[in-house]
């Protein structure tokens, strides 16, 4: 079935080509990474993800879905969070919901569902590095956060989903006082 060179020319070209391909895939993946856009530096505090089996997609939907339809926004149009429970859906290039706004100091239990493939929550973190949750379909993930400085702090996908990886941002309003 398959046909064995004997000649070195023949080899070599299939050796270039084989190594041409492989830079351009190399130099796709870097312009896909070039294009996300840094993770803003969250002052935060963890505990371990937790690694949740299980986890169904269809029921994290509802739970957004009914926080999103009796959470107040406020001007902004961030979702005020008074709960410490906070539901996210990942879902086609999305974070679902996509800005919500946090008390600083209070600590917010986050449990996260994929509806389509493998995603990652990473935040920059402030004295340098990062934290990333993965979130895969069926698996999902659950973890504690607590933030320590007011701020505005973005979360990105950083596990490579899809041409529409690049605009996958999730933005947390630190306030002092929600009701302010």
């Amino acid at each position: 079935m398959f046909r064995r060179f004997s000649t070195g020319m023949r080899q070599q070209v299939i050796s270039v080509s084989s190594g041409l391909a492989t830079l351009l895939c190399a130099l796709i993946w870097a312009a896909f990474g070039a294009l996300v856009p840094e993770a803003g530096g969250a002052h935060i505090t963890t505990a371990e993800a937790v690694r949740a089996d299980g986890v169904d997609a269809a029921m994290i939907r509802d739970q957004v879905e009914g926080w999103i339809d009796v959470a107040e926004q406020d001007e902004d149009g961030y979702y005020i969070a008074h709960e410490w429970y906070l539901p996210v859906l990942v879902d086609s290039f999305s974070f679902a919901p996509q800005r919500v706004k946090v008390e600083v100091g209070q600590q917010y239990y986050v449990q996260a569902a994929s509806a389509d493939v493998s995603h990652g929550i990473r935040f920059q973190l402030p004295g340098g590095g990062s934290r990333t949750w993965t979130v895969s379909p069926g698996h999902g993930g659950a973890f504690l956060i607590t933030f320590t400085e007011p701020g505005i702090y973005t979360a990105v996908c950083d596990v490579f989903c899809g041409i529409g990886h690049h605009e996958m941002t999730m933005e947390f309003k630190v306030v002092e006082d929600l009701d302010a």
